[in-house]
């Protein structure tokens, strides 16, 4: 089983045991409990992360006539903290694939990314990523990882914590993708991209990973014991092959 498909399995697991009634039940390996999370009618994209001293965050999405939200709730023990709103607008992008997550800093600093609508087509959006102090009570006001704001695709992103603060944000980049071109060349192609934000919302420069990325593929990266960061994705060659490929950075250069 991939690690991808053993993920989403988990994910869908927490989220969908959330419409049931309180029960536990013994196996012969687990004993498992179901809560019921606070999520509202329509919610959907859940997605799972740690805080440093073992609580649960999930977030997820709420579709409410032209209107969407971004939102979390904490599981502490068997408990879980009442729903709190992170970002709220009619121009967030809704994708089954490409959806918002929350992870933890290192100094317990929350940090959030989400996708909004910068054009009228589908695949026209941004990337935002904001930080909160209080858990998720209220949040910094939301940054773009990203130079190029043309119209185009950015998202499908990964967030990695650094050791000591702040994180480092990838994403699919299509300021070189346009997908209406007939036909398509090496240039014509979506990139993958990077960049080391501090937690005060600062920016290092934008680095470009890869020239040649799949469109439409998750990203996946984590950091190794030595504090070298890996990042997963697919990528996709000039003969229309397309692989999982593996970029590491070493003392900040990939």
């Amino acid at each position: 089983m991939s690690k991808c498909l053993a993920a989403s399995i988990l994910i869908l697991a927490a989220f969908f045991s959330s419409f049931t009634a309180t029960h536990a039940g013994e196996t012969g390996l687990f004993r498992l409990t179901d809560r019921a999370a606070p999520v509202g009618i329509g919610a959907r994209e859940p997605s799972l992360a740690t805080l440093p001293d073992g609580r649960i965050i999930l977030s997820w999405t709420e579709e409410k006539g032209a209107e969407a939200k971004v939102r979390m709730a904490i599981l502490d023990g068997s408990e879980w903290s009442d729903a709190r709103t992170i970002h709220k607008s009619s121009k967030i992008y809704i994708n089954w694939a490409d959806f918002p997550s929350v992870m933890a800093l290192s100094n317990g600093t929350l940090a959030v990314q989400w996708l909004e609508l910068n054009g009228t087509s589908d695949y026209q959006y941004d990337v935002n990523i904001a930080f909160s102090l209080d858990e998720g009570k209220s949040w910094s006001v939301p940054l773009i990882p990203h130079d190029d704001r043309s119209q185009r695709q950015h998202g499908f992103v990964s967030l990695v914590p650094h050791q000591f603060g702040g994180l480092t944000a990838l994403w699919l980049d299509g300021r070189k993708y346009e997908s209406q071109t007939e036909g398509d060349s090496f240039e014509n192609a979506m990139q993958l991209r990077s960049r080391q934000i501090n937690s005060d919302g600062t920016m290092k420069p934008e680095s470009l990973l890869d020239a040649r990325a799949c469109t439409c593929c998750q990203t996946s990266a984590a950091r190794t014991g030595s504090g070298d960061m890996v990042a997963v994705y697919r990528h996709r060659t000039a003969d229309e092959i397309r692989d999982i490929s593996i970029v590491r950075s070493t003392g900040g250069v990939a």
